[in-house]
């Protein structure tokens, strides 16, 4: 019994680290696979666990197949799909042509293949009954992911100017998407040219780069590092979501900052953000890993803005961020307004003010910090020498709070911009604010 718990709390962990693997247990079937390839896994000091969907359907394709080969001969050992014996992989070759044809036509009934057809228990014979006609058969694949897997597996061993054609017509249908990822996770995008490739999955914005959540889950998916550096090599590159992001999608962007040496642009802003989910950004930048499960030396993210506005953040997911250190060096912007931070998050940001050489703009505006709550971190924003903006507008700040700010003020050589609206300001506040102000000869607009 102890046992089989330890088993359990391993096996959480697993979830709980890779959450694009979780996300598909919803799926009964998803759901053993997973689990009876993790039991293999655990068993088999050789096996190698899944940290992708094209891992875990590898193994599970490799586990029907072993499972076919066994019915024919005791022995076998198969390390890769591509050692089957000659007869097998032809046939399995054909498996997946079909498989292809059947995504590209969204076709997941064949009627027209023999009862006998050899599907290697790739696919299951479905009998049908009609009243005018009799019986009759037809085939389709134990899964969808299992047929998109298949069609992958097809395009992959094509040549490779037919890979980087079928990938680029392709990415304009919805309905291959999952396909596409398989087909980054088997062919890491090695015989695909960069610069075909960077315009395929990057949009020219000025002179930013944008990247969209489904590049980044091709990135991941392809688990190649150095092809994310070449990608985005120095330049300034911008995520801004068109739908909320899943802990997954955060998870796959967390990587890609981790695995490049540009700059990056997180927009955030009313996407409905929860502590979960800058979890799994912190986890996908703590991701990069080299085969044997140990973090590989890689450069340091520069993130130069995170916007988290009008989100569900806490002072807990404030304490986590700032405890990355490298995520704060190049920082000129944060804004966590209209979220759900209180005072605490002000004590945790005063102990990291000195690793925001950089910051420019902060914006703790819309959120209960409580009156006297900012005292610590204003008594210290001084620290914070290139700030230009200082956004405190309806926070609940009272008369002890501005007194801290006013002894800072006539230090803040830069400051252009601050915001105090709409708080527990006495006219003894007010008082000590303008003459504050006297003293500091850069700051162009108060609300």
């Amino acid at each position: 019994a102890v046992e089989m718990k330890d088993l359990q709390k391993q096996f959480s962990r697993y979830l709980s680290s890779y959450p694009h693997i979780f996300s598909m247990m919803y799926i009964p079937l998803n759901c053993a696979i997973v689990i009876c390839v993790y039991k293999e896994g655990i068993r088999d000091p050789q096996s190698f666990i899944p940290k992708t969907s094209t891992q875990l359907y590898t193994a599970l394709v490799k586990a029907l197949l072993i499972r076919y080969l066994r019915d024919e001969q005791n022995d076998v050992n198969l390390k890769s799909i591509d050692d089957l014996p000659s007869h097998v992989l032809l046939q399995f070759f054909k498996l997946c042509k079909i498989a292809y044809d059947g995504i590209i036509h969204q076709q997941l009934i064949f009627s027209d293949l023999s009862p006998n057809f050899n599907t290697l228990g790739m696919m299951q014979l479905v009998p049908e009954l009609y009243a005018d006609f009799g019986e009759s058969f037809s085939h389709n694949f134990l899964h969808l992911t299992v047929q998109e897997y298949l069609a992958a597996y097809h395009v992959f061993h094509l040549p490779a100017l037919e890979q980087e054609r079928h990938f680029q017509d392709l990415l304009k249908s919805s309905h291959t998407k999952n396909m596409l990822i398989f087909l980054a996770g088997l062919s890491k995008f090695g015989n695909l040219d960069s610069e075909v490739l960077q315009s395929l999955l990057l949009a020219s914005v000025e002179d930013k780069l944008r990247i969209t959540t489904d590049s980044l889950h091709f990135l991941f998916e392809a688990q190649n590092p150095s092809l994310i550096m070449t990608l985005l090599g120095s330049n300034t590159v911008t995520f801004s979501p068109a739908q909320y992001p899943n802990p997954f999608d955060c998870f796959a962007l967390g990587y890609c900052i981790a695995s490049s040496e540009c700059r990056w642009e997180i927009i955030l802003a009313d996407c409905h953000i929860h502590d979960e989910e800058l979890e799994m950004l912190l986890q996908g930048i703590n991701f990069i890993t080299n085969e044997t499960g140990q973090r590989v030396s890689a450069p340091l993210p520069q993130v130069s803005i995170l916007d988290f506005r009008n989100n569900c953040l806490t002072s807990e997911s404030l304490r986590r961020l700032t405890q990355h250190h490298f995520l704060l060096q190049k920082l000129t912007k944060l804004d966590l307004s209209k979220n759900k931070i209180n005072a605490d998050a002000c004590t945790v940001m005063t102990q990291s003010l000195s690793l925001m050489p950089c910051m420019l703009n902060l914006c703790l505006s819309l959120n209960s910090i409580g009156n006297e709550g900012a005292v610590t971190l204003l008594s210290s924003i001084s620290s914070l020498s290139s700030l230009e903006q200082l956004g405190l507008y309806d926070t609940g700040i009272g008369y002890r709070d501005i007194e801290a700010l006013c002894g800072q003020l006539p230090l803040m050589h830069k400051l252009s911009l601050l915001d105090v609206g709409k708080n527990n300001l006495t006219p003894d506040s007010v008082e000590a604010l303008i003459a504050a102000l006297q003293l500091n000869i850069s700051l162009k607009e108060l609300a």
